[in-house]
């Protein structure tokens, strides 16, 4: 008894057919296989029994915008809404390409009828590497550490600034620097790493100085640049309108 919904992604008229050869039976039990990289949190309403969840989840090909590929829309009911935003987007599930102590998601959370509630997180265990997950409560100015303590219970009243959670994989929100960039190779590809959404224009020169590849990048935390199995040294130049900084990487 489970079911899906289907994102229309143009604002043309669109159909979905599923013919009935792609029908599948199997005396075979189905067992579902445990997500990495995915967290799931859900706010609880404890008197009228009703919650909302809220994913989170990492995917390498992911952006810090909204994906029609990977993201879904949040959509109120009758339990509390609790969302994620990216940018002007409210989401009930965020993918991203990177998780580290940079990365701020900021929460959304509208009390309904009810005035008592808790936050469990699930899936900690499932990132790779482990990951540090605090929920930050910006009415209380007070941080709890999931992996000690999965839940949060707290009261909401009328009124209350919907922005009131951050989710942090750091205890306190760090200072980025230029330091935080980071060059290496994998997949057979040349990895940008800047540890926060920034718009950059990455290049990349060889070691005699020539300009071989260039990419702009608009408030993302990474990208991959396809070097065609170049072997060789290169110097990787990330500007921004506050910072150049300069990597040199070796392809091999």
């Amino acid at each position: 008894m489970q079911g899906f919904m289907v994102h229309l992604s143009s604002e043309t008229n669109g159909s979905l057919t599923i013919p009935a050869t792609d029908r599948t039976h199997t005396a075979q039990d189905w067992y579902k296989a445990d997500p990495i990289n995915k967290i799931t949190l859900t706010a609880h309403d404890s008197k009228g029994n009703t919650a909302q969840d809220c994913i989170v989840q990492l995917k390498q090909d992911a952006t810090n915008g909204f994906d029609t590929r990977y993201d879904s829309r949040f959509l109120k009911g009758y339990a509390p809404q609790f969302y994620a935003l990216a940018g002007d987007e409210y989401l009930s599930t965020n993918t991203l390409p990177e998780f580290n102590e940079f990365l701020i998601i900021d929460m959304g959370f509208v009390k309904n009828s009810s005035g008592e509630f808790t936050i469990e997180a699930e899936g900690l265990n499932s990132m790779l590497p482990r990951q540090n997950v605090y929920l930050k409560d910006m009415k209380l100015n007070y941080t709890q550490d999931l992996n000690k303590n999965a839940l949060y219970h707290f009261t909401a009243l009328e009124g209350d600034n919907p922005l009131r959670f951050k989710l942090l994989f750091a205890e306190e929100e760090h200072a980025w620097s230029a330091d935080n960039i980071r060059v290496f190779q994998a997949y057979g590809k040349l990895e940008v790493h800047f540890g926060k959404p920034m718009d950059a224009n990455v290049q990349v020169y060889n070691i005699t100085g020539q300009l071989v590849l260039s990419k702009a990048v608009h408030q993302q935390s990474s990208c991959s640049l396809n070097m065609q199995t170049a072997t060789g040294t290169y110097v990787v130049v990330v500007r921004t309108p506050e910072i150049i900084e300069s990597k040199k990487v070796i392809l091999f």
